[in-house]
């Protein structure tokens, strides 16, 4: 066997061995790299599904289980920048500085984004008994939803910019939405067409500054023409106690239905309503008989945005 073969054997042969003694490079070996953990939650402590998690510089991605958790393996002992974001809450993110062979912690509190999930103008006229003159006015609406609940709502406001108006729209408890009034003869000139054509923008804002907008909201229609009540026409009416209310057809020819309303004078509530969907209905018989006493009815007509057309209070007796 000659030196030079005799070499070559030799250094296979220590081949095995150099190979044996090499370091392990498994990522997963937690003295060589960093794991992060982490908790994502709302402001009452939950667990928040489905965030997305992003870290860079090294560009990993990661979801948040059912309980708001998330766990990442492998990462380089270096500076990392860690953004938490959800598409109903605020985005927030920080930074941690990860050591080699230690699981550092991260803990997301998400503030719930208000969200306007709906807003609508609707115009009002009605005729009046006195005084004589006719009102108009139109309110704006706005449902708002936030992963906070309601409480957390610090205001919603309507503007229009191009009249220089500003208002702050009021709670109701019992239909869960936002709302205000806006009077005709709080306007330039007194009247409700100056907003027709203007565009309205609604903003909600939670307490910890997150807002959200939505518009432009337009008014649809002013209804001008009212159906006028036929039966009973007055005080010089008296009814019995069950008995047939007519009015005249309204005939503008767009989509529309009556609301008829029936008023008790003594304690002004309302003692029968009832709303036909048929615009070629001019009378309706009473589905229950009223007590004796004073009464007003309205027959109001609504087109399909809710715009409204009332005639004025007609008042009458029911009779023993």
């Amino acid at each position: 066997m000659t030196k030079k073969l005799s070499l070559i054997l030799a250094i296979i042969a220590l081949l095995p061995c150099t190979f044996c003694s090499a370091p392990h490079d498994n990522p997963f070996d937690p003295t060589l790299s960093g794991t992060l953990q982490g908790w994502v939650v709302d402001r009452q402590g939950n667990g928040i599904e489905g965030a997305g998690i992003s870290l860079a510089p090294v560009n990993i991605d990661e979801t948040t289980d059912d309980r708001g958790q998330f766990k990442v393996y492998s990462l380089p002992p270096d500076q990392i920048l860690i953004r938490c974001r959800h598409s109903l809450y605020a985005s927030e993110s920080l930074s941690c500085r990860l050591e080699r062979g230690r699981i550092d912690s991260v803990y997301f509190a998400l503030n719930g984004l208000p969200k306007l999930v709906s807003g609508k103008i609707t115009t009002f006229h009605w005729v009046r008994s006195w005084p004589l003159d006719d009102l108009y006015f139109c309110t704006t609406e706005a449902a708002i939803d936030d992963p906070d609940g309601m409480a957390d709502v610090d205001s919603v406001t309507l503007s229009v910019p191009q009249l220089a108006l500003r208002a702050g729209l009021d709670y109701d408890q019992h239909r869960r939405t936002y709302s205000h009034t806006i009077w005709a003869e709080s306007l330039p000139g007194g009247q409700l067409e100056i907003l027709s054509g203007k565009p309205f923008h609604l903003q909600a804002r939670d307490q910890l500054g997150a807002v959200d907008s939505s518009g432009p909201h337009y008014i649809s229609r002013i209804v001008y023409p009212v159906p006028k009540t036929l039966f009973p026409r007055g005080w010089q009416d008296t009814v019995p106690a069950t008995f047939t209310l007519v009015w005249t057809k309204f005939r503008e020819g767009y989509g529309a239905s009556y609301a008829l309303e029936i008023v008790h004078i003594e304690t002004n509530r309302v003692a029968y309503s009832h709303q036909s969907f048929s615009i070629d209905d001019t009378s309706h018989l009473l589905l229950f008989p009223l007590a004796p006493g004073n009464y007003y009815w309205t027959i109001a007509v609504r087109d399909e945005f809710g715009n409204t057309a009332r005639d004025k209070e007609t008042a009458f007796v029911v009779r023993p």
